[in-house]
Order: C-alpha cells, then structure tokens, then sequence
C-alpha cells in the first residue's frame, strides 16, 4: 500500500487549563511527527502562561474561544482549520495524551478510502485498562474509540455530520464514531503502536471487604450531569445499533456507585434528575 505524503497529516489538541510542563512534553513527541499542529483553547485561565510557553515554537498555531464551548466545538475547530489547510487526516490529541514517538509513520500504513478512524492501543494511566501485551493482529477492527490519539479523515468527518455540538463533552467521541460505521467506514485499531492516557480526573479507590475493591473518578456534579444527559442521548438515538441493556445497567451502576460514595450525594442526585429531564430537549433537537 502507497504511504501518504506527510502534507496530508496535521494534529490538533483541545485545550482547557492545562498543566504546561505536561502540554510540552506532548507537543515536543507529535512535533517531529506532523507538520503542524494547531491548539484550540477553551478559555484556559492561563492561557498567558501557554503563549509564552510555546511562542519559539515552529508550525504550532494557538486559537482562544472567549468561553468554554466545549470538546465538539473545539474539535470542529480543528477539523475546520485542517479543511482550510488542505490536510486529509488529523491526528487527535488530549492535552494530557503522550503518543508514541512512531505512531503517525504506524498509522500510515493503513490509511484507504475505507478506513474513518485509525486509533491506537490506550495505556490508560490510572490503571482501568490494562495495555494489551498479547495482540496478534496487526490491526483490529473495533467498533468506537477516543479521539485522544486518533487519527480521523477530514472527508468522512465532513460527511458524517462533524462532531455534535450539542452533547458538548461527555459520549462526543462515540458518538461520532457510531455515524462513521453507520456510513460504512472502518475504525481500526493499530496494535503495534499506543498513546499514554489518563481517563478524566484521578481516581479515589474504594475498598471493600472480601478485596472488592473499585475505582470513582472525582467529577464535578457539572460533568455528571454532562455523563447522564448524553448517555441517555446515545442510547434513545442509537438503541437499534447498541447493547442498550448494557450502556443502561452500566449508567445505573456508575450514577449508584457515586450517590453512595461520592460526597456531595444531594447535588449528585439532582444533577441525575436534571440531567434526565434536559435529555429529552437535546434529543429531539439532534434526530
């Protein structure tokens, strides 16, 4: 298969509050493999400290929305850009993501007109999955993945519908995944190349008796109702496409986890409630 030519790949990377140290070290691993990168900031508090961290630095282009828009409408921005720049794919990033040093040259041996989304194998930080150390395959067909380290065509991302806006964070990456399949494009997971990430905020471990252990990631009531609200979206929009028995006992076992051992249980409790409410707008909004 004939590699592309390293014009066609860009990277973009959502900003918000970043810590700077972390954002360099990420920035100085994708620079030696993209021509340019373009940073899109969703009204960083230190956002002053970000420029002048990165003004001597070639090819990286930084665009500050005046208030947080969120995840979609950032990552729309960065495809727009791409569009603008004559750029065929984009390389995904978090801000808090650190790519393997060849993961661009790994991805382009499988780039066809078939292929939507390329994504890597996650090595999650905080330990909830494991790397996979014994894959045969070289690559896997799978069925959603994170944008962070994913690889997206510019096209498919113009005729899927782009990101949804309207979910603002929380299930935007599966989202687009599930109308990319539905048009008839491949995601595939290369797994001979990953990304370092950590899932959302750190985690509290529980502990309980017996070794029945388990982890709670400490979000916001603010991003719970996010995680409820667009939940319910997904499974009310994709329910002929999805396990909806799963995605349902799943959300109900996390919602369950947090009341009981979140602190703040009466804000969760309300947010879950709103959350189920404003579902019904956004649904009827996005069919």
């Amino acid at each position: 298969m004939k590699e592309i030519e390293d014009r066609s790949i860009c990277a973009g990377i959502v900003l918000f509050n970043p810590e700077i140290p972390s954002l360099i070290d990420n920035i100085n691993v994708i620079l030696h493999q993209v021509n340019e990168i373009v940073l899109i900031d969703n009204a960083s508090l230190n956002i002053e400290q970000i420029n002048l961290s990165l003004c001597g630095y070639p090819n990286v282009y930084i665009f500050r929305n005046e208030m947080n828009l969120g995840i979609a409408k950032a990552l729309n921005q960065i495809f727009e850009w791409a569009s603008q720049k004559g750029y065929a794919w984009v390389l995904t990033l978090d801000q808090d993501s650190f790519c393997s040093p060849v993961l661009v040259r790994e991805y382009k041996k499988y780039i066809n007109e078939g292929v939507g989304i390329l994504s890597p194998i996650i090595h999650d930080n905080t330990d909830e999955y494991a790397l996979l150390a014994k894959i045969v395959e070289e690559i896997t067909s799978i069925d959603e993945c994170i944008t962070s380290g994913s690889l997206t065509s510019v096209t498919i991302w113009e005729k899927v519908g782009k990101f949804n806006e309207l979910l603002f964070i929380d299930f935007v990456d599966f989202d687009f995944c599930i109308r990319v399949r539905l048009q008839g494009y491949k995601i595939l997971r290369v797994n001979n190349t990953y990304i370092n990430h950590q899932l959302g905020s750190k985690y509290k471990l529980i502990r309980l008796p017996f070794g029945m252990n388990f982890k709670i990631y400490n979000h916001s009531v603010e991003r719970n109702y996010f995680y409820v609200r667009n939940n319910i979206y997904y499974i009310r929009k994709y329910w002929k496409h999805i396990n909806k028995t799963y995605h349902i006992l799943r959300l109900i076992h996390w919602e369950v986890r947090k009341i009981i051992f979140e602190p703040q249980k009466i804000q969760m409790i309300k947010s879950i409630i709103h959350a189920i409410k404003s579902s019904s707008s956004i649904y009827k909004e996005g069919i």
